[in-house]
């Protein structure tokens, strides 16, 4: 399909159907999403930290009969987690390192101002505070902008009952700090991919066709976009 006849059947769907309409540019409504998503401009790529709440002390005798029989194995993982990954936020300078008392094996982990910056906190629900296994921590860095829609392509879902549109397009990271860079990050957590500030990406996002008719696949208003 092509680029024009898209947006005149989208703001035509639209106009009959009260959803708001494309009569922008497609790449000025992905960017709008991506932004939407991502207000503060430092959250288009994060690496989890674990299940943990800052400060933090790796003392395990801490949680001694406060975890569920239930939870034992998941609490074991996230710790042998937490001992590789914060170490690492630490020498990243996300974190700082005090030792708990003078001759202590256990270290308290606490946000340095660099950290502040880039953790996004997730809590859990319920008792549990800074032991809670369903607190998630995260750094994050960058923002996404759009360069310019590539391709738009028509593909009939699974079982036949909608045709949702692809729309591909180029991207940049910007705002990319120096603790991003260290390839450390990516031995770690390998399914990530190293992103450089001004080099071009790949991306896509989609909306839905039915009946001939076109709709916001991530509901009235709104683009899916295949990043998040």
């Amino acid at each position: 399909m092509k680029y024009g006849q898209l947006i005149s059947a989208v703001v035509l769907a639209c106009g009959l159907l009260g959803c708001t309409d494309f009569d922008g540019s497609l790449k000025e409504r992905l960017q709008a999403e991506y932004d939407r998503m991502n207000e503060t401009g430092n959250m288009a790529i994060c690496y989890l930290a674990g299940h943990v709440r800052f400060p933090y002390i790796d003392d395990p005798t801490l949680d001694e009969g406060n975890i569920p029989p239930r939870s034992v194995r998941y609490y074991n993982i996230n710790r042998e987690e937490l001992a590789i990954r914060l170490p690492l936020f630490t020498e990243l300078g996300l974190l700082e390192r005090q030792p708990v008392s003078e001759g202590s094996p256990y270290f308290r982990y606490s946000l340095t101002e660099e950290g502040q910056k880039a953790l996004y906190f997730w809590p859990g629900q319920g008792a549990g505070g800074a032991r809670n296994l369903k607190d998630y921590s995260y750094f994050c860095y960058g923002r996404r902008v759009i360069l310019k829609v590539t391709d738009i392509e028509d593909v009939r879902a699974a079982g036949g009952e909608y045709v949702y549109t692809e729309i591909s397009y180029d991207n940049q990271l910007e705002n990319v700090p120096e603790w991003a860079r260290d390839d450390r990050l990516l031995a770690l957590f390998q399914q990530f991919t190293k992103e450089y500030e001004g080099k071009t990406y790949k991306g896509s996002g989609r909306v839905i066709k039915k009946d001939g008719a076109y709709y916001n696949a991530g509901g009235i208003g709104r683009l899916a976009i295949g990043h998040y």
